[in-house]
């Protein structure tokens, strides 16, 4: 199942992507500093009632970084990174992250937590992933320059469809040897990506609280689904043997009548063998 609606967070604010229909990137609907009433206020004007939304976060709210994790089993990596991510990122400890490939991508984890609260007042927040991981989910292979604040260029390289590096630089400033950078479709990689299945927790970008949420979320929808699924198959059962039931009804009416019928066939077999015996006698 897929959202109904991706939301793009960047240095500048939040957009609704493809609400406007321009071919271009959408308009803001809310700034980045706004209180969290305004964002739920325009949320609620912008997205249409009932729908639920993929949020995707920019490059200019990122950090990237590639970690010296210590030997801890896959499953361990992003607990650490999350509890310890001012080792590893320049964000505080308590970070929102995410791993795609070698690369460890982090966002202020209060400043997440706040913002899907606010949303959650309007629609639910059914996964959270980066732009980079939308750029190697849906662009292709290559070199993207990526919206970034006001003075700077934010670069993603994608290589044989797996993230490699993600860096913002001065504009102006020096440009990686080869690096050739192409700008990036936004709201394309970003509609692509929201019309696919939401991606597993583990590919997320999510703090420990809002991974705790969107698990108990999850498993709260396994068991309705489970439940409904539960129903239909006791429908079903129902209804066939509701169905034998009436065939079973049928047939024996339908004996009822064929005895019926032979009944004065049997009578006058019996008056002509009653006959032959007294013709014999």
């Amino acid at each position: 199942m897929t959202p109904g609606v991706a939301l793009l967070l960047d240095a500048d604010g939040l957009r609704v992507v493809g609400a406007s229909g321009a071919p271009h990137r959408s308009p803001l609907v809310a700034p980045f500093g706004a209180t969290a009433p305004r964002v739920t206020e325009a949320l609620r004007a912008a997205v249409p009632r009932g729908a639920d939304a993929l949020l995707v976060v920019g490059t200019g709210v990122l950090e990237a970084a590639v970690p010296a994790l210590p030997p801890v089993p896959p499953d361990a990596r992003l607990p650490l990174l999350r509890l310890e991510s001012d080792r590893f990122l320049p964000l505080p400890s308590g970070a929102a992250v995410a791993l795609a490939g070698p690369l460890v991508l982090g966002m202020d984890g209060p400043t997440l937590d706040a913002w899907v609260t606010a949303m959650e007042e309007a629609l639910p927040v059914r996964g959270v992933v980066t732009l980079p991981q939308c750029a190697a989910w849906a662009a292709g292979d290559g070199c993207w320059r990526c919206p970034a604040p006001e003075g700077e260029v934010a670069e993603v390289t994608v290589r044989d469809g797996a993230l490699v590096e993600v860096r913002r630089r001065r504009e102006g400033g020096h440009e990686a040897a080869g690096s050739a950078s192409r700008p990036l479709d936004v709201d394309a990689v970003v509609e692509a990506v929201r019309r696919r299945a939401v991606p597993p927790l583990a590919d997320q970008l999510l703090t420990t609280g809002l991974h705790r949420r969107l698990a108990q979320r999850r498993r709260r929808a396994w068991w309705v689904a489970a439940g409904w699924a539960a129903c239909a198959a006791a429908v079903l059962v129902a209804g066939a043997e509701r169905r034998r039931a009436v065939e079973l009804d049928r047939l024996e009416a339908r004996e009822r009548q064929l005895v019926e019928a032979l009944e004065p066939a049997r009578t006058a077999r019996a008056r002509v063998e009653r006959a032959r015996q007294e013709l014999l006698a």
